[in-house]
């Protein structure tokens, strides 16, 4: 769920970059789509080999999940298999284009500034009322500093990465000890000044509103980890 906007949003120049990502979105698809079809449409073998290994594994995983994309999209699947050795080259790489393009849209993020303003208002008590349940009503009532800031301490060479994030990008790697590393983590890097960062998040989260939500407005790219196709794991990694 995106929200509505009256008006085209133009980020400030000194806004951090995830904050242009909407404006580039189809920009980043487009050349996405162009490296795939680079790499594997530049001779046939490698192109008609993408294409049946990429519907050999689609079909098997729809087979097993007989749910109701398997009903929408099990067909084309085993459609392409039947066909993709009497398609000529040129209908191959339409193939190949349409097919890297969904998978790219499909796992594409969206960043909206007023969630995230929102997000960064509301996760201080969310982790105060996980990690401190009986300062929740100190937190909610907005007396002092959020208990949160005396349980989450931020360490290290914070200076060196507020330099670094102007120079290029960072990549920042949880231990994945909890399931709120990802939300501790943003909390901090937004309390020490630090840009909002993307994250991938498994696409079974989204299937719960409120957290599809979040996971759709702050700049979440989806991870189908059902997907098992070489052409997905390549579009994840581009």
């Amino acid at each position: 769920m995106r929200l509505p906007r009256l008006k085209p949003y133009v980020p400030s120049p000194d806004d951090p970059a995830i904050f242009w990502f909407n404006s580039e979105r189809d920009d980043i698809i487009r050349e996405v789509v162009r490296r795939l079809v680079e790499r594997y449409a530049h001779d046939r073998t490698s192109l008609e080999y993408a294409l049946n290994e990429v519907a050999f594994h689609e079909t098997q995983r729809l087979e097993r999940q007989r749910d109701e994309e398997a009903k929408t999209e099990l067909g084309y699947w085993r459609g392409l298999l039947r066909r993709v050795a009497r398609m000529s080259d040129d209908a191959k790489r339409d193939a190949l284009r349409g097919i890297a393009q969904r998978m790219a849209r499909d796992i594409a993020g969206n960043f909206d500034p007023r969630v995230y303003s929102l997000a960064t208002r509301v996760t201080p008590r969310l982790l105060t009322g996980v990690m401190r349940p009986a300062s929740l009503p100190t937190d909610l009532a907005k007396i002092g500093a959020p208990a949160i800031d005396e349980m989450l301490q931020a360490e290290g060479e914070l200076e060196l990465l507020r330099r670094l994030e102007k120079r290029g990008t960072l990549v920042y790697v949880p231990t994945h000890s909890s399931n709120l590393d990802s939300v501790a983590l943003g909390y901090s890097l937004m309390r020490e000044g630090l840009a909002p960062v993307v994250y991938g998040a498994g696409k079974n989260l989204f299937t719960n509103p409120i957290i599809s939500f979040f996971m759709h407005n702050l700049g979440a790219y989806r991870v189908d980890r059902r997907v098992s196709a070489r052409l997905y794991k390549e579009a994840l990694k581009t």
